[in-house]
């Protein structure tokens, strides 16, 4: 409730709509965020070989996520 409460005083101040996450993120946070009008987007860094695929392959996706949310 706390981080909360941070967040939204935060809002106040920055009214984003979107915001970039490095994984995929717990689905509890995902629904206060979404509660809260912010869409959030992951953006993998690929800071390690990715499992599948090749890093510019991840950086398709990214993009590809980056469009879909700003559409």
């Amino acid at each position: 409730a706390a981080q909360c409460a941070d967040f939204d005083t935060l809002r106040a101040q920055h009214a984003a709509k979107l915001m970039i996450w490095e994984e995929e993120l717990p689905p509890e946070v995902r629904a206060e965020l979404k509660k809260r009008g912010v869409r959030p987007v992951v953006f993998r860094t690929c800071g390690n070989r990715p499992p599948k695929g090749d890093y510019l392959q991840v950086m398709q996706q990214n993009l590809d996520a980056l469009r879909a949310a700003f559409n």
